[in-house]
């Protein structure tokens, strides 16, 4: 079968991963449609790094339409509602007909749903709020220091604990606090399952080795 149209819908970390492998596998006449609200990729592991200045906004962005040139159609588009009796995808620029589709939207941050959290906290999973919490943290002159995770499941589950240990760069070694400098890692405590298995455990683990506070 010949002249299949594959749609990707998120063009995240999963998303551009999925369209070139299809991409690659696929015969030249098929199609291969990536669907996403912006054309501007930022790669999410390394906010990081922009918290610690260790990276510019630009060296971790990158334009999702760069695919097109390896035959990825790029659809800047809000997806807006998925027919699969008819096998068609509603956005806010075109209906597309799909043979096979592909989801990875990802999850969506919703920091309104945690009151005061906009007046009171910096949001180190997007990139105006990690380059915020660095600004803070260069202002920061001791104190106590919270990270919290307020539930589960959140995107990147080592995001908070590394959050808490901040480095100069990848390859650097995480320093120990100043002792005028406390710093509590607060995570939603895991079904009784997962603390049985350890899971539970292990970031706050090695939160207390680092010299952090760690509580559930």
């Amino acid at each position: 079968m010949t002249n299949r149209t594959v749609v990707v819908l998120g063009g995240g970390t999963g998303g551009l991963v999925a369209a070139r492998r299809l991409r690659r596998s696929l015969d030249a006449t098929d199609r291969v449609v990536l669907v996403d609200r912006s054309a501007t990729y930022r790669f999410a592991p390394s906010l990081l790094w922009v918290l610690t200045g260790a990276r510019r906004p630009e060296q971790i962005s990158t334009d999702r339409r760069r695919l097109r040139r390896s035959g990825i159609e790029v659809l800047e588009a809000e997806v807006l509602e998925i027919d699969p009796a008819h096998r068609k995808v509603k956005t806010s620029e075109a209906e597309l007909l799909y043979d096979s589709l592909v989801i990875a939207l990802g999850a969506e941050l919703a920091p309104d749903a945690l009151p005061g959290f906009a007046d009171a906290a910096h949001n180190i999973y997007t990139l105006e709020g990690a380059g915020a919490a660095g600004a803070a943290l260069n202002r920061f002159e001791g104190g106590r220091l919270a990270v919290v995770a307020s539930r589960l499941p959140y995107k990147c589950p080592a995001r908070p604990l590394r959050g808490s240990v901040p480095r100069r760069s990848a390859s650097a070694t995480p320093r120990r606090p100043r002792p005028h400098h406390h710093r509590h890692l607060h995570t939603r405590a895991l079904p009784d399952a997962d603390r049985r298995s350890g899971a539970g455990r292990c970031p706050r683990r090695h939160a207390r080795r680092a010299g952090h506070h760690a509580a559930p």
